[in-house]
């Protein structure tokens, strides 16, 4: 009896827990791979982007969908396994950025998740839309692998990324002494890409990156700190480097709100100069290349906020993109050591849908279409589903080109112009236009001609209407040789070049893509028997470090080796008869160009060549006043007046490239800059500083006026003198008629312009005044 009482009790506690856990709150239960149990309901579906970094915390965004938590699965997951280096290099790539790019339906370059992988190389995106997802490397174009997302399944991939450096240092300022919390910067090798932080200085200025794609460009941020550089880290494995930063640096502190004050979250704003207006190569004291500083990209926080340090001071361009509002720009004035505050409001973005047709009537898939002009970051864009269909967001009011481009198709396909509202919904359905198909077929000289299979062409095809004016296309020809390009604009349009299968690289244009197969037969790779060796070795007879050897076929790079660390010899083989040039460089070393003709099976003994160690000018920057630094232009000219640099001085760090040892001529250009110009000597192996005189001056216009009878393009030579020397000297520029002008700037006083034509010279002296709104004009007849 007692017994049964107990088993009686103790059913009696079991059925009132039964209920209380019953009574509690459903939870859902979410695996590692970021898949919800099936045993308890889901969650709302959404885009959870973990970001794992044990140096730089990106920013971790939510992507919330229209989901509720009683539908049905919707989404899916990716779990990629990233593997970096290659052969017994091969480790996971711990932090690696990876970025997930919709294939359809969406500007591919808008709105991207990027995630980081934890340290043993995984990353894991959850909550994606069903549909085609291209996973690539974050920092640039790479290996890729293109992912069909199903509803409800977690894709586990692996993707492999060869080309990888790894990059250590310091981060110091220009009295050499170590930046700790500064922030490293990895930029691609792309006109549109922007920065993306990688590393963190530690207290000691120290920094390390151990995988990034190479070759790219690397750069530090810091507050209080700015610099315009970014160097080149090519293609070795490894790279150690010193990053100077300048102090006086600025920053912005700003504010994305709607029409209606409301804080805008997740907007992307840019800061800075566009990668494609002045992007030119700048000297590096390691010897590297750099180049000026690309945009800054970040989003805003929560509350619309958003902050970026280390910027240089002056005018910095803004442009802010958000989705359903249209893009915006502007600009503000940086000021050293201050952070300037900045209101951005946004106004509703107008709407243009449609479905976009192939010139036969079939849905266009994959069709990009967008707004044609104005800077990529701005440009609306989206590719169309598999209906053809299509919807733009966010589009700017007032009068928007739209341009349509089918990616097979290499004309400009189709193109409107629209008169849009803030807000208005339009609607464009264009007809794609058709063109002939082109063939090409790759054989040899040898008898009888055998065709190239799986080698590299690159196509360049003339477009028209509203496409551009070339397209650039790539194309691996087949068993047979053979290519084909569908939609070619009829005439002599076509351009090829013959990237690989060929030890010289070949080139033919105006090929008529009408005319039908084009046959275009290079020389047989079987006869590739010449041979080109030598040794390098610093003046001393010691080897050069970080030497390199390229061989060059016209102004094609062909081959590139690096010399024995030992003994510096070096060969090349397997090569046609041909001219070749040999380029023997080295970081801190004065290049060497040897030019050589190779006969069939000839071997090039360059034997032993040595390198002389080069110097540098440098001009402290400190010397220069803020608001001149951007204008002014320090060229470096020889003995003959041929520019050999150009010393940039917004960077902070005005060095030139290695230079041979001998006499130059600095000479100070510029808007609105004085033009002044100084002898510098340069010795082998150190810098040379220099302080030129960089102030502002008066414009003027020197017009050169000559007799009769001199030839049809006489060479004119003219020279300014004052009291402090020389300051222009250079050759005008060539034009037509008997009048040459030539615009410059100088300082007030007395001067002595010299006119030279052949053996016929004239001086005269003007007066420059000081102020004025107008140049001076100044006429110097030469008798």
């Amino acid at each position: 009896m007692h017994k049964r009482r107990e088993t009686l009790l103790f059913l009696f506690a079991l059925l009132i827990a039964v209920g209380a856990l019953f009574s509690l709150p459903s939870r859902a239960t979410v695996h590692s791979d970021g898949t919800p149990s099936t045993n308890a309901p889901e969650p709302p579906a959404a885009l959870q982007i973990e970001v794992r970094s044990p140096t730089v915390q990106a920013e971790a965004r939510t992507l919330v969908t229209d989901e509720s938590p009683s539908a049905p699965r919707r989404t899916g997951s990716i779990q990629v396994r990233v593997l970096v280096g290659s052969g017994e290099r091969q480790r996971p790539g711990a932090d690696f950025p990876i970025r997930f790019e919709p294939m359809a339906g969406a500007n591919p370059d808008f709105d991207t998740p990027v995630i980081r992988a934890d340290r043993d190389g995984l990353a894991t995106a959850s909550g994606l839309r069903p549909g085609p997802v291209v996973v690539r490397a974050a920092q640039g174009a790479s290996e890729y692998k293109p992912v069909e997302v199903v509803a409800g399944r977690t894709h586990r991939i692996d993707l492999h990324i060869a080309e990888v450096i790894s990059i250590t240092g310091k981060v110091v300022d220009t009295s050499d002494r170590p930046i700790a919390g500064a922030t490293l910067e990895i930029v691609p090798l792309s006109v549109a890409a922007a920065q993306m932080p990688v590393a963190e200085s530690g207290p000691d200025g120290s920094f390390s990156v151990p995988a990034a794609l190479r070759p790219c460009l690397i750069g530090a941020r810091a507050p209080g700190f700015y610099s315009n550089h970014l160097v080149e880290t090519g293609v070795d494995d490894t790279l150690e480097l010193t990053l100077v930063l300048t102090r006086g640096g600025g920053g912005v502190r700003g504010r994305v709100t709607d029409a209606q004050r409301r804080p805008i979250a997740g907007a992307r704003v840019r800061i800075g100069t566009p990668r494609t207006e002045g992007f030119h190569a700048l000297p590096h004291p390691s010897g590297r290349s750099a180049f000026r500083r690309a945009q800054t990209e970040l989003r805003t926080d929560g509350d619309g906020w958003f902050h970026v340090f280390g910027l240089e001071p002056g005018t910095q361009p803004i442009m802010v993109r958000s989705r359903n509002h249209a893009p915006w720009s502007g600009s503000c004035t940086v000021h050293a050591d201050t952070t300037v505050p900045v209101e951005i409001e946004l106004q509703p973005g107008a709407v243009c849908s449609g479905t976009v047709l192939q010139h036969d009537g079939s849905p266009a898939r994959g069709c990009r279409i967008g707004v044609r002009n104005g800077p990529d970051f701005l440009r609306v864009q989206a590719l169309t589903a598999r209906d053809g269909s299509y919807r733009l967001q966010g589009l700017p009011s007032g009068t928007v080109e739209l341009i349509a481009k089918h990616r097979h198709h290499l004309r400009g396909d189709a193109g409107t112009r629209l008169e849009l509202d803030a807000g208005e919904t339009a609607t464009w359905s264009p007809r794609l236009s058709g063109g002939v198909t082109f063939h090409a077929r790759i054989v040899t000289d040898s008898t009888p001609p055998r065709p190239l299979a799986e080698c590299a062409l690159q196509v360049g095809v003339k477009a028209d209407g509203l496409g551009a004016p070339l397209r650039m296309v790539h194309r691996i020809t087949d068993r047979d040789g053979r290519i084909e390009l569908r939609n070619v604009r009829p005439g002599p349009v076509v351009s090829l070049s013959l990237i690989t299968g060929v030890p010289t690289p070949i080139h033919r244009s105006g090929i008529d893509a009408t005319a039908g197969e084009y046959m275009l037969v290079v020389p047989d790779p079987g006869r590739a028997t010449a041979t080109v060796r030598g040794r390098v070795l610093a003046a001393d007879g010691r080897p050069i470090p970080h030497c390199s050897a390229v061989l060059l076929v016209s102004r094609f790079p062909k081959q590139t080796c690096n010399p024995d660390p030992h003994t510096g010899a070096f060969e090349f083989g397997t090569l046609l008869a041909h001219t070749y040039r040999l380029r023997l460089q080295a970081p801190g070393f004065v290049p060497r160009v040897l030019e050589h003709t190779l006969e069939e099976g000839a071997c090039w003994d360059a034997d032993l060549v040595t390198l002389e160690r080069a110097g540098w000018i440098a001009v402290p920057t400190g010397d220069i006043q803020p608001e001149l630094r951007g204008a002014v232009e320090l060229w470096v000219r020889d003995a003959q007046s041929i520019a050999v640099a150009r010393i940039d001085c917004a960077g902070g760090a005005a060095r030139s490239i290695p230079l041979a040892p001998g006499r130059y001529a600095l000479e100070v250009r510029g808007a609105g800059i004085a033009h002044a110009c100084m002898s510098v000597q340069v010795h082998g192996g150190k810098g040379t500083t220099v302080h030129p005189p960089i102030r502002r001056g008066v414009a003027c216009v020197l017009t050169v006026a000559l007799p009769g009878g001199l030839g049809a393009e006489p060479r004119v030579h003219l020279s300014v003198r004052c009291a402090g020397g020389t300051a222009v000297d250079r050759i005008l520029p060539e034009a037509v008629g008997l009048l040459r002008s030539y615009r410059c700037a100088l300082l007030p006083g007395t001067h002595t312009v010299e006119a030279r034509v052949g053996d016929r010279t004239v001086q005269q002296e003007i007066e420059v005044p000081a102020g004025g709104k107008l140049p001076a004009s100044y006429e110097i007849r030469v008798r």
